[in-house]
């Protein structure tokens, strides 16, 4: 997809807190948009930064303030809206300079209650042994990007279109961001098993461990949710497996039980496509593209 526009949709920070007050942090709630009438409630926090390592952090409870995405105007939905909206009128100024991102965010949001035209799409194309991308799957679906050392990395995290194949491994790229490059730099690449308790990555490139380790643990908190939506888009979309041929046929094309398995997962080829078709798991895992991003 050229020229996607990478972002978390983390919350955005319309007034930096300061010696002279208190900032404010605006984070909105997507599933509340309006599509007819054109407002989304948003979630408006006072925060302080750390006098130590410089983060920011919340000093009040959620206030819920409805905004009109057309004008910025807001209103109050509820009673510590209220009391914020008379403490910080300057919050409507504030608000401005980000209410073109406000609005592209909304209409990506509008996008991600599509799950099945990409998915159909991509998965009625995708090759045996070629793990497909989350992002490829699901477009509009914000992007796993953290911040590390003063960089920000994205991470591009691919699954088993197989049908046949219920394994539960990921295979993550790591890519550097940098504002004076459009283009993406690839770091390495790392791997987990989401189904055992306590997965790890296992990282296969020495340059991308000690990103990945800042944060891989809510990089795991986040991916099994993703491996279950891509799992369920596959059993709808993928193509089942065919017959599988006779026994004797079917022993000789395949790797033994302990090798590592084919299809790419880390696992040995007895716990994970020892039962699938061999055309399923060909060892074929293709490098990611890394696209271009404004």
């Amino acid at each position: 997809m050229d020229g996607r526009s990478l972002d978390a949709g983390g919350p955005l920070v319309v007034s930096a807190p300061s010696d002279e007050g208190e900032g404010l942090w605006v984070e909105a709630r997507f599933e509340t948009l309006d599509v007819e009438q054109r407002t989304v409630v948003l979630e408006v926090r006072t925060v302080e930064q750390d006098d130590d390592d410089g983060a920011l952090f919340a000093t009040s409870d959620p206030a819920r303030v409805i905004c009109r995405l057309e004008t910025g105007e807001c209103t109050a939905d509820d009673d510590a809206a209220r009391v914020l909206l008379s403490d910080h009128p300057e919050l409507e100024a504030r608000l401005q300079s980000h209410m073109d991102h406000l609005r592209q965010r909304a209409w990506r949001a509008v996008a991600q209650r599509d799950r099945e035209t990409a998915a159909r799409r991509v998965l009625a194309n995708a090759e045996p042994g070629l793990m497909v991308a989350f992002q490829d799957l699901f477009p509009a679906d914000w992007d796993l990007l953290f911040k590390h050392d003063g960089e920000t990395y994205w991470v591009i995290d691919r699954y088993c279109p197989t049908h046949s194949c219920d394994c539960s491994s990921v295979a993550l790229t790591l890519c550097r961001l940098r504002t004076d490059n459009p283009a993406p730099i690839v770091v390495g690449d790392a791997d987990a098993d989401l189904a055992r308790e306590s997965p790890v990555l296992e990282v296969t490139t020495p340059a991308a461990r000690e990103p990945f380790a800042a944060f891989s643990r809510e990089l795991l908190e986040r991916l099994p949710p993703r491996r279950e939506e891509a799992r369920r888009a596959v059993l709808r979309h993928a193509a089942p497996s065919p017959a599988k041929p006779a026994a004797l046929s079917l022993a000789a094309s395949r790797p033994p039980r302990n090798a590592p398995c084919p299809c790419g997962s880390g696992k040995k080829f007895k716990r994970c496509c020892l039962g699938a078709d061999p055309t399923d798991t060909a060892a074929r895992i293709d490098s990611v593209t890394v696209r271009r991003f404004s």
